[in-house]
């Protein structure tokens, strides 16, 4: 059996994993929301589970 450690923040939508970060409350008004969600950008468990684990939530521009 594989047991599955669950990041906190990361989630799957259709086949991407994604990651999903709460912005603290001192910088909501800066940021414009409450939440920020990235795509990992990869269907693999292992390197979502390290990317997040890394904190991978990189600024994308647009």
């Amino acid at each position: 059996m594989v047991l599955h450690k669950r990041h906190c923040g990361l989630w799957r939508r259709g086949a991407v994993y994604q990651y999903r970060v709460r912005v603290p409350a001192d910088l909501k008004s800066v940021v414009g929301a409450t939440q920020i969600d990235r795509s990992l950008r990869t269907t693999s468990f292992t390197v979502a589970s390290r990317l997040a684990e890394q904190g991978a939530v990189t600024p994308v521009p647009g």
